[in-house]
């Protein structure tokens, strides 16, 4: 019988401290999981920044085919002393294989300091 764990698989990494993003495109966290087979998965990612400069822009996106498409999230922070928390998850079919899955974060423009305390991505089979 096969155990509950080789079945119901969940894959993460973090990332903490990227300090100083530019006003770029940085990368923040990624990971490439072990092949795993079809069914039902849910992806999400977690993150808290912090941005120095009130009523200019955050963006952050992600990708879960290595970079080839993104989702893009846009905030503006009101207050320059509040962790800002994100959090996303949603529920795909995978077709099987790998999974590479990507955050990268930038600021509107050159002013302010933009850091990520801590960054998480996950992978987790649940059907």
């Amino acid at each position: 019988m096969t155990e509950i764990f080789e079945i119901l698989t969940y894959d993460y990494t973090k990332a903490v401290d990227i300090n100083a993003i530019p006003e770029v495109y940085t990368p923040v966290v990624g990971m490439v999981t072990p092949s795993r087979p079809v069914g039902i998965y849910e992806m999400g990612l977690s993150l808290t920044y912090n941005f120095s400069v009130a009523n200019k822009s955050v963006f952050m996106r992600f990708s879960t085919d290595g970079g080839v498409s993104w989702n893009e999230f846009t905030a503006e922070p009101k207050d320059t002393t509040d962790d800002e928390p994100h959090f996303y998850q949603f529920p795909m079919e995978h077709v099987g294989g790998a999974v590479d899955m990507q955050i990268e974060a930038r600021k509107e423009d050159a002013n302010g300091v933009l850091n990520v305390h801590f960054a998480d991505i996950w992978f987790k089979r649940v059907g």
